[in-house]
């Protein structure tokens, strides 16, 4: 199994035929006040796995906040890997929509990936107060 994407996005979709489109990866927000609330945000993730790894499997994606609890709901999928007869590998994509995310202060947020029940990549996301325009 290799992770080849795994980003926080303003926008993502998968199409059909294993065709992932990404708009605007970001690793920042910045809010005018604290608690704040982000509307939308599309945590992405491209798993390849190869013929041999055809099996089921869980992924869990978590959104932690500066004291580690969760942000979210995790979310929580199970999937069965089916071996591809035209290539050595499958690939698998997976969009988790957040809605009206609150970030109580600011601070340094974990969004983490979990395989199978192991930890396998993570990535952070700042939290912060805005500048002020007029300073």
């Amino acid at each position: 199994m290799e992770i080849e994407i795994f980003t926080l996005a303003d926008y993502a979709t998968d199409p059909g035929f294993g065709k992932l489109t990404i708009i605007g990866t970001f690793d920042n927000l910045f809010a005018p006040s604290f608690p704040a609330e982000h509307p939308t945000a599309f945590v992405v993730a491209r798993i390849r796995f190869a013929n041999s790894e055809a099996s089921l499997h869980r992924v869990e994606i978590r959104v932690l906040d500066t004291n580690g609890q969760n942000v979210h709901k995790p979310l929580v999928e199970d999937f069965d890997v089916k071996p591809n007869p035209n290539a050595a590998h499958t690939s698998y994509n997976i969009i988790w929509t957040l809605t009206n995310t609150r970030f109580e202060k600011a601070g340094v947020y974990a969004i983490e990936m979990h395989y199978d029940g192991e930890f396998r990549t993570g990535m952070k996301l700042t939290v912060a107060l805005a500048p002020q325009a007029n300073q």
